[in-house]
């Protein structure tokens, strides 16, 4: 049975969009929907990258219904 959950809060949370040099970063809402994360933010047109729990000590909440987390990542919009 596929799909992702987010535990502790109803929506994933530590996702970014970030601009072409990697900054400046704008944390982005996420919405979830089987096996798909939807993210939105105000430079979301603009943005070249997209980071998770990329942080020294991110709360990270995505998870598959096996119960393992994401790992945090960072990478390219094309």
């Amino acid at each position: 049975d596929g799909g992702l959950i987010s535990y502790s809060t109803d929506k994933p949370i530590s996702f970014e969009l970030c601009d072409t040099n990697r900054g400046p970063c704008t944390y982005a809402a996420a919405q979830l929907s089987g096996n798909r994360v939807t993210l939105k933010a105000p430079n979301a047109a603009t943005a070249q990258y997209v980071r998770y729990c990329w942080a020294d000590a991110p709360t990270c909440t995505l998870y598959d219904r096996a119960g393992l987390p994401a790992g945090p990542f960072e990478i390219a919009i094309k």
